[in-house]
Protein backbone atom coordinates (compact mmCIF):
# COMPACT_ATOMS: atom_id res chain seq x y z
CA UNK A 1 0.00 0.00 0.00
CA UNK A 2 2.12 2.89 -1.28
CA UNK A 3 -0.61 5.42 -1.98
CA UNK A 4 0.08 8.61 -0.05
CA UNK A 5 -1.16 12.19 -0.11
CA UNK A 6 0.76 14.80 -2.14
CA UNK A 7 2.65 15.80 1.02
CA UNK A 8 3.65 12.17 1.67
CA UNK A 9 1.26 11.43 4.54
CA UNK A 10 -0.70 8.17 4.75
CA UNK A 11 -4.37 9.12 5.16
CA UNK A 12 -7.09 6.47 5.57
CA UNK A 13 -10.86 7.01 5.24
CA UNK A 14 -12.77 4.17 6.92
CA UNK A 15 -16.32 3.57 5.70
CA UNK A 16 -16.33 6.60 3.41
CA UNK A 17 -18.12 4.91 0.53
CA UNK A 18 -19.66 7.33 -1.92
CA UNK A 19 -18.57 10.30 0.21
CA UNK A 20 -14.92 9.39 -0.35
CA UNK A 21 -14.80 11.99 -3.10
CA UNK A 22 -14.86 14.62 -0.31
CA UNK A 23 -11.47 13.32 0.90
CA UNK A 24 -9.48 12.80 -2.34
CA UNK A 25 -6.09 12.25 -0.67
CA UNK A 26 -7.35 9.48 1.63
CA UNK A 27 -7.29 5.79 0.84
CA UNK A 28 -10.94 4.79 1.13
CA UNK A 29 -11.93 1.47 2.76
CA UNK A 30 -15.56 0.36 2.69
CA UNK A 31 -17.49 -2.91 2.55
CA UNK A 32 -19.57 -1.69 -0.38
CA UNK A 33 -17.74 -1.67 -3.71
CA UNK A 34 -17.76 1.61 -5.59
CA UNK A 35 -15.44 3.46 -7.94
CA UNK A 36 -14.54 5.76 -5.01
CA UNK A 37 -13.49 2.88 -2.72
CA UNK A 38 -9.83 1.82 -2.83
CA UNK A 39 -10.16 -1.33 -0.69
CA UNK A 40 -13.35 -3.36 -0.29
CA UNK A 41 -13.33 -4.71 3.27
CA UNK A 42 -15.80 -5.24 6.13
CA UNK A 43 -14.48 -3.31 9.13
CA UNK A 44 -16.22 -5.81 11.44
CA UNK A 45 -13.05 -7.84 10.77
CA UNK A 46 -10.80 -5.00 11.94
CA UNK A 47 -8.43 -3.29 9.55
CA UNK A 48 -7.79 -5.02 6.21
CA UNK A 49 -5.57 -8.09 6.20
CA UNK A 50 -4.04 -10.12 3.42
CA UNK A 51 -4.13 -13.90 3.45
CA UNK A 52 -0.78 -15.25 2.29
CA UNK A 53 -0.33 -18.91 1.33
CA UNK A 54 3.06 -20.26 2.32
CA UNK A 55 4.59 -22.42 -0.46
CA UNK A 56 1.15 -23.67 -1.59
CA UNK A 57 0.56 -25.41 1.76
CA UNK A 58 -2.75 -25.26 3.59
CA UNK A 59 -0.99 -23.21 6.23
CA UNK A 60 -1.55 -19.52 5.71
CA UNK A 61 -1.47 -16.44 7.86
CA UNK A 62 -2.84 -12.94 7.88
CA UNK A 63 -0.62 -9.90 8.09
CA UNK A 64 -1.45 -6.28 8.62
CA UNK A 65 -1.58 -3.92 5.67
CA UNK A 66 -1.01 -1.01 8.03
CA UNK A 67 2.04 -1.69 10.15
CA UNK A 68 2.38 -0.12 13.59
CA UNK A 69 3.17 3.61 13.63
CA UNK A 70 2.67 4.12 9.88
CA UNK A 71 -0.67 5.92 9.45
CA UNK A 72 -0.84 9.72 9.72
CA UNK A 73 -4.63 9.94 9.90
CA UNK A 74 -7.71 7.77 10.16
CA UNK A 75 -10.98 9.43 9.19
CA UNK A 76 -14.09 7.71 10.58
CA UNK A 77 -17.06 9.77 9.43
CA UNK A 78 -20.34 8.18 10.51
CA UNK A 79 -19.06 4.60 10.44
CA UNK A 80 -18.19 3.61 14.03
CA UNK A 81 -21.85 3.58 15.11
CA UNK A 82 -22.30 0.66 12.67
CA UNK A 83 -19.37 -1.46 13.98
CA UNK A 84 -20.14 -4.24 16.49
CA UNK A 85 -16.47 -5.14 16.90
CA UNK A 86 -15.47 -1.59 17.87
CA UNK A 87 -12.83 -2.48 20.47
CA UNK A 88 -10.77 -4.52 18.00
CA UNK A 89 -10.98 -1.83 15.32
CA UNK A 90 -10.03 0.96 17.74
CA UNK A 91 -7.07 -1.08 19.04
CA UNK A 92 -5.83 -1.73 15.51
CA UNK A 93 -6.17 1.94 14.55
CA UNK A 94 -4.31 2.96 17.71
CA UNK A 95 -1.45 0.58 16.83
CA UNK A 96 -1.28 1.74 13.21
CA UNK A 97 -1.32 5.47 14.02
CA UNK A 98 1.97 7.31 14.28
CA UNK A 99 2.56 8.85 17.72
CA UNK A 100 1.58 12.26 16.32
CA UNK A 101 -1.19 10.76 14.15
CA UNK A 102 -4.77 11.97 14.09
CA UNK A 103 -7.87 9.86 14.67
CA UNK A 104 -10.71 11.99 13.26
CA UNK A 105 -14.10 10.61 14.41
CA UNK A 106 -17.58 11.89 13.62
CA UNK A 107 -20.57 10.00 15.08
CA UNK A 108 -24.15 10.96 15.93
CA UNK A 109 -24.64 12.01 19.54
CA UNK A 110 -26.84 9.84 21.76
CA UNK A 111 -28.28 13.13 23.06
CA UNK A 112 -29.86 13.65 19.63
CA UNK A 113 -32.08 10.58 19.67
CA UNK A 114 -33.36 10.90 16.11
CA UNK A 115 -29.82 10.96 14.67
CA UNK A 116 -28.52 8.26 17.00
CA UNK A 117 -31.41 5.81 17.04
CA UNK A 118 -33.54 6.28 13.93
CA UNK A 119 -31.14 4.32 11.72
CA UNK A 120 -31.71 0.58 12.38
CA UNK A 121 -28.16 -0.20 11.22
CA UNK A 122 -26.68 1.70 14.20
CA UNK A 123 -25.46 -0.80 16.79
CA UNK A 124 -24.33 1.73 19.42
CA UNK A 125 -24.71 5.33 20.49
CA UNK A 126 -22.00 7.73 21.61
CA UNK A 127 -21.80 10.58 24.09
CA UNK A 128 -18.96 12.99 24.77
CA UNK A 129 -17.79 10.53 27.47
CA UNK A 130 -17.64 7.41 25.27
CA UNK A 131 -14.12 8.04 24.06
CA UNK A 132 -12.83 8.55 27.61
CA UNK A 133 -12.54 4.76 27.60
CA UNK A 134 -9.40 5.12 25.48
CA UNK A 135 -7.67 7.75 27.60
CA UNK A 136 -4.56 6.96 29.61
CA UNK A 137 -6.36 7.58 32.92
CA UNK A 138 -9.20 5.15 32.13
CA UNK A 139 -6.96 2.45 30.64
CA UNK A 140 -4.65 2.63 33.66
CA UNK A 141 -7.60 2.03 36.00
Amino acid sequence: MNSKSPDGRLLINLGGGRQSVEWPHHISIDKIKSDKVSIVWDLENGLPKIRIDVDSMDLSYESKIFKDNTVDEFLCKHVLEHIRNLLQLMDEMWDALKPEGILRIMVPSAHHTEAAFSDPTHVRAFTEKTFNYWTHATLAA
